[in-house]
This record gives C-alpha cells, structure tokens and sequence, in this order.
C-alpha cells in the first residue's frame, strides 16, 4: 500500500460481534428462512422516514435513541470543536427532548478563525463562539437541544459547572489548546466519573485520547510520564522534528509506536 499516497480508515470495531450469526442449537431456522429475514429486515428499515437509518441499520433503534437523548458538554468551540459539532448533529445526539449539547468557550470570533471555524463567516467577526454556533446550528433543519455559556471552565467557575451540573452529564468532549484546561477536566471527569475525550491539533497533527474513569488511564498520568531519552530521541526524529527535547507532551503517541 502507497502509505504517501493513500489512507485507509475503519471502525469495524464498532460493529456488533454477532451480527447474522445463528447458532444451530439455539434457532432452529433453515438457511431460506434466514435469507428472508435478512431481506425484510433491510427492506424495512430503508423504506423508514430517517435521516439516521445508515446508524439505526447496523447499531439498531435503541442505540439511536440512546444517542439523541445524550447530555454532552463541549468544552472550546474552536476548529475542532466546529467540528464535534457536526458530527453531533449528523450522529442526532441532543436532537431529542431528553438530550442535550452544552457548549462553552470565552473566546471571540477574529478573522484568522475563519479558514479553520467553517460554522462562522466574516459577519460573525467580534461575536461569542459559543452563541454563534449555537445559533447555526439552531437553523439547521433537525436542530439540537444546545445551550451555550461564555465562561472559562476553571475553578474559578465551579459556581456555574458545579455539581448538578457535571452530574447530570453523560460525556465531556475538550477541545480546547492549552494543557491546564486539559488537566482540570481530567481531574472533574474522574471525580463524577464521567467519559472524557481529549481532542487536540496542532497543524496536520493531531492526538485523540479517550479517559474512561476507573477503566483507563487518566490524562494527567499520561502527559505526566517521563520518556526516556533514546525514545525521546527516536520521536523527534520520525515525526515531531518542529518540538524541542523538552516539549514533547504527546505520551500516548509514543506509546501507540512502541506497542
């Protein structure tokens, strides 16, 4: 394979492992039986009035509504977070009265944003992040459940993002680019335990770490880690030239090389 030249990517993972798969001793089915019932159920399903049938025909109707009854919080409503935004409403997360997306950033909308940000446009310039997209998306034809807020997520805002609030969360989504912000969601997530997904891009790089609290290994942990100077060495080398020795913080990476 042309590893320059093409790019393959799948979730097959995300697939059931028991797709189709009948056990003589437990269905007593022949194989015409199951080829029909195979056929009505694709039948059915496609001729379905859903913009999220592509979803509902592998993972199934509960998942689906398990989706777009989700409260999300999504912390940094930048490119990344343009984005997430997206992929929400494309996925119908918070679509449904139940759900919810919670987005928060205090930064405003500058004209550099705008090769980066595709939900803002140049008369968007001097407004919040956060309220401009949460108005996009609000005009969209299926609109999601979204409240926006201005405020730094720090503790100096745990007034705000106190305890109902985090309680009542299934996920948090951070998108935000810089390390401190990174770490107290690290820290309030385990605490209310609750799934975090740390996104971060710098130019054609990125890293995407999932923290499952109890389960998996936390951010802080991780980016605390110290390298050892031969890996450290052999990284700069393969693919982070443009950092210093003393800046390389994306322990996941090197993990995932030496696996």
């Amino acid at each position: 394979m042309p590893i320059k030249q093409f790019f393959y990517f799948d979730a097959i993972e995300c697939l059931p492992e028991n797709v189709f798969q009948f056990s003589a001793t437990t269905v007593n089915i022949d194989r015409n039986q199951l080829a029909e019932w195979k056929s009505n159920l694709f039948s059915q399903q496609l001729n379905k009035v859903s913009r999220y049938y592509s979803q509902e025909i592998i993972f199934g109707q509960d998942f689906q509504h398990q989706l777009s009854t989700l409260k999300c919080f999504l912390v940094g409503a930048g490119a990344i977070g343009c984005e997430v935004l997206k992929n929400f409403w494309m996925m119908g997360i918070g679509c449904e009265k139940e759900g919810v997306i919670y987005v928060s950033d205090m930064d405003m909308i500058e004209k550099s944003n705008l090769n980066r940000h595709f939900l803002f446009r140049p008369w968007n310039i001097g407004q919040m992040k956060s309220n401009t997209v949460a108005k996009v998306m609000s005009t969209w034809k299926s609109s999601v459940n979204i409240h926006a807020f201005v405020d730094r997520v720090d503790s100096e805002t745990e007034h705000i993002f106190d305890d109902k609030f985090f309680e009542r969360l299934d996920c948090v989504i951070d998108a935000v680019d810089n390390i401190p912000t990174h770490k107290y969601l690290d820290y309030r997530c385990v605490y209310y335990r609750k799934p975090l997904i740390v996104s971060e891009a710098s130019g054609v790089k990125s890293n995407v770490q999932v923290v499952v609290p109890r389960i998996s290994e936390v951010y802080e942990r991780l980016t605390n880690k110290k390298v050892a100077d031969h890996v450290r060495s052999l990284i700069l080398e393969i693919g982070c030239d443009d950092l210093q020795g003393n800046e390389i913080e994306d322990v996941p990476y090197v993990n995932y090389i030496f696996r």
